[in-house]
């Protein structure tokens, strides 16, 4: 009898690109470039524990022109939510969303 074989491992999403990916193993990332993007601090592009999919678009924004960045958890191993905070000078943060603003006509 010709049966396939099973898959193995658990279905999993990646912390770091939030792809889906399959491992027999407990890990959190689907390839080494995820981790070691990770380990830098890079922020994360998707996934179940990723916040910059749930903020508002004002936040998004900042987020995309690098002023709000990830600040937490410090540790590898530390499977608390993601932390992220203003990593500029709020003054400066304000007066690059006055500028986008202007930009697209809606003003401040």
């Amino acid at each position: 009898m010709n049966t396939p074989a099973a898959r193995k491992g658990r279905e999993r999403t990646c912390n770091q690109c939030g792809a889906v990916y399959r491992s027999p193993r407990t890990s959190l990332y689907c390839s080494t470039p995820c981790r070691k993007k990770a380990g830098r601090g890079t922020a994360p592009t998707g996934g179940p524990k990723a916040s910059p999919s749930s903020f508002s678009p004002i936040t998004k924004a900042l987020h995309l022109t690098g002023y709000i960045g990830r600040v937490g958890p410090l540790s590898a191993r530390d499977q608390s939510q993601p932390v992220y905070a203003l990593v500029v000078d709020p003054n400066e943060a304000y007066a690059e969303l006055a500028y986008q603003f202007d930009l697209k006509g809606w003003g401040s």
